[in-house]
């Protein structure tokens, strides 16, 4: 199942919907070249986002004596990324496209939702990683 979600692509005027300049009826939409590059950016400053939120997470609330509450909301979002990470992987999981992208010769689409699978895992793990550095430095 793919979910189309523009909205974000919209918004940063990186894609256009020109339908109206079609008289048949069907979708058309006009994507700019640099959107890939600026999604590119977007997805691989999630690494240190995840990382920074893990450990905001844990650090704020140990600090606030709540280490439980901490270790479980981290965790909690952990597991969910890991269980997506597997749907993506295996081919199952929704797939959100957030532009969209012209059709190859060869169809990699296979390929392409194993890495986004080992790298939603790979975010998981980030965010634990900065947990458990959050855990440490408040426990100082």
């Amino acid at each position: 199942m793919e979910i189309e979600w523009y909205w974000l692509a919209k918004q940063m005027g990186y894609v256009r919907d020109v339908s109206e300049e079609y008289s048949d009826g069907a979708r058309h939409l006009e994507v700019s070249a640099k959107v890939d590059d600026v999604f590119m950016i977007l997805f691989l400053s999630l690494i240190p986002l995840c990382f920074l939120l893990g450990f905001l997470l844990r650090w704020i609330l140990v600090k606030k004596k709540k280490d439980t509450l901490a270790k479980d909301v981290v965790w909690g979002i952990a597991i969910a990324m890991f269980a997506y990470a597997v749907l993506l992987a295996v081919g199952i999981g929704p797939y959100i496209k957030f532009y969209p992208k012209g059709s190859g010769f060869l169809d990699l689409s296979v390929i392409e939702h194993i890495i986004e699978g080992i790298y939603c895992g790979g975010l998981g793990a980030i965010l634990l990683l900065g947990g458990k550095t959050g855990a440490k430095i408040a426990a100082r």
